[in-house]
C-alpha cells in the first residue's frame, strides 16, 4: 500500500524537475537549458563560425559568389575599347602592279565605352550587395530552424520525463486500487494518463527528427552537435533608425543598384543612336606611282534611329525604381512589425522569468495541502497537475518564440552579421 503522500512527491517532482528544464529560476534553471548555456560572447563567436560554414556549404550563396565573379568580369570587358582597329592588305598584279595597305579605326564618338562601364559598376555592385543579401538570408533560415530544433528537443525532454514519471504514477495507482484505497476510475484515469503521456512522447519524437531533417537542409550538411544559443535573450532596442537601417539593409541596397544600373544601361541606348565614324588611312604604289589615301565612314542613322531601344531601356529603368519603391515599403513594415513584436514576446517571456515559474510552484504547493487534506480526489489532482505542466511546456514555446522573433527582427534590419559578430 502506498501512502498519498508518495503519490503527491511523484507528481511534485516531476513538476519541478519540469522548471528545472525551462524558464529562469535565477542560473540553476539556465544551466539546465540547452538553448542558452555559456556566455553570450563565447555562445556568438561560436555561432558565428556555424554560420561562416554554411555560407561555404550553401549552394545559394556559391552562386552569388559565382554572380560576383562574373560581374567582375563583365565590368573588365566593359573598361575595354568598344572598337578595335582594322588592318587591310590589298594586292593587284594586272599591266599594272598595285598593292596598298591600309588602316581604320572606328571611334566611339557616342562614348559607349564610359557607359558600358557606369552600367558594369553598378551590376557588380548590385552583385556584391545580392551576395550579402542571400548569405543574410541563408543564416536566418539556419538560425530559424536552429530555434525550432531545440524548442523540439526542450519539449521532447519535457514529454521523457513525463513519461517516466507517468509510469511510476500509475504502478502505484494500481497497487493502491488492488488494496482498495482508490476506486476503479481513479485507477483507470491513471493508465490513461501514462498512454496519453506515451503518444507524447511518440509525437515529439518524430517531430523532432522533422527538426533535425530541417535544419541539417537549411544549413546544408548534417552534425552530430549543433550549436547552441547564447546564455540571455538580447534586450529590444531602445530606439530605431529606420532610415538609417532600410539604407543598409542588403536586399533593399541591391535592390536600388540595379535600379541605378537600369538606368545606366539608357544611356548605353543613347549612345548607340550616335552614328560612329570610321577614320582610315592607306598606303600603297600604283607601278611607279605612290598612293596616300584618307577616307572617312560616318552610319547615316535616318533608317534607323535605335529610338525604340532607347525607350525600352527607359521603361525597364522605370520598372526596377518601382521594384525598389514595393521593396523599400515591405522593408519598412517588416521593420516596424518585427520590432513591435519582438518587444511583446520579450516582456512575456521576462514576465514568465519574474512570475511564472514561483506561480506554478506555489499552485503544486496548494495541490498538496489539498490532497493531504483529502479536499480532492486522484483525478482533479491529475488534471491540475497537467495543467502545471501544459504551462511549463508553453513557456519553452514561448522561449523558442522569443527567439524566432529576435531572428526575424535581425533579418528585417539588416543586423545578422552585426549580432553574430558582437562576441565582446
Amino acid at each position: 500500500m502506498f501512502p498519498k503522500s508518495w503519490l503527491f512527491t511523484s507528481l511534485f517532482t516531476f513538476v519541478l524537475l519540469v522548471g528545472m528544464t525551462n524558464g529562469r529560476a535565477e542560473d540553476v534553471a539556465r544551466s539546465a537549458n540547452p538553448m542558452s548555456a555559456g556566455k553570450n560572447g563565447t555562445q556568438l563567436l561560436i555561432l558565428q563560425q556555424f554560420i561562416e560554414r554554411v555560407w561555404d556549404e550553401n549552394p545559394d550563396v556559391e552562386a552569388a559568389r559565382e554572380a560576383v565573379e562574373v560581374a567582375k568580369a563583365h565590368l573588365n570587358a566593359a573598361d575595354q575599347p568598344v572598337f578595335n582597329p582594322e588592318l587591310e592588305i590589298d594586292a593587284e598584279s594586272t599591266d599594272i602592279d598595285t598593292y596598298y595597305i591600309a588602316y581604320n579605326q572606328t571611334i566611339d564618338w557616342g562614348n559607349r565605352r564610359d557607359a558600358l562601364s557606369l552600367v558594369a559598376t553598378e551590376e557588380l555592385r548590385a552583385a556584391k550587395a545580392a551576395l550579402i543579401s542571400t548569405q543574410q538570408r541563408s543564416a536566418v533560415q539556419v538560425l530559424s530552424a536552429l530555434a525550432d530544433y531545440y524548442t523540439g528537443a526542450k519539449l521532447y525532454s519535457l514529454a521523457e520525463k513525463r513519461n517516466s514519471l507517468m509510469l511510476q504514477f500509475v504502478d502505484a495507482s494500481n497497487k493502491r486500487y488492488t488494496a482498495g484505497d482508490i476506486g476503479q476510475l481513479d485507477a483507470a484515469l491513471a493508465n490513461v494518463a501514462y498512454t496519453e503521456s506515451l503518444m507524447q512522447l511518440a509525437s515529439r519524437k518524430a517531430k523532432n527528427i522533422d527538426y533535425n531533417a530541417m535544419l541539417s537542409t537549411a544549413a546544408s550538411f548534417n552534425s552530430d552537435g549543433w550549436p547552441v544559443f547564447p546564455r540571455s535573450l538580447p534586450l529590444p532596442p531602445s530606439s530605431v533608425d529606420r532610415k538609417l537601417l532600410l539604407t543598409a539593409l542588403p536586399a533593399l541596397h541591391a535592390s536600388s543598384l540595379r535600379w541605378q544600373s537600369a538606368k545606366a544601361a539608357v544611356e548605353v541606348s543613347r549612345s548607340n543612336q550616335k552614328s560612329n565614324p570610321t577614320i582610315g588611312i592607306r598606303g600603297g604604289k600604283e607601278g611607279t606611282e605612290t598612293l596616300i589615301g584618307l577616307n572617312v565612314t560616318v552610319p547615316m542613322n535616318f533608317r534607323n534611329n535605335f529610338s525604340a531601344e532607347v525607350i525600352a531601356a527607359e521603361h525597364l529603368a522605370t520598372q526596377e525604381e518601382q521594384r525598389f519603391l514595393t521593396a523599400r515599403k515591405h522593408a519598412l513594415v517588416r521593420l516596424d512589425n518585427y520590432f513591435n513584436q519582438y518587444k511583446t514576446v520579450f516582456d512575456s517571456w521576462s514576465v514568465w522569468q519574474k512570475q511564472g515559474l514561483s506561480g506554478l510552484n506555489e499552485q503544486m504547493d496548494l495541490l498538496q495541502r489539498m490532497w493531504e487534506a483529502g479536499e480532492i480526489s486522484v483525478s482533479d489532482y491529475l488534471i491540475q497537475a497537467k495543467q502545471n505542466v501544459n504551462a511549463h511546456g508553453a513557456a519553452v514555446e514561448l522561449e523558442g518564440q522569443v527567439w524566432k522573433t529576435w531572428i526575424n527582427w535581425l533579418d528585417a534590419s539588416g543586423q545578422v552579421d552585426t549580432w553574430l559578430s558582437d562576441n565582446n
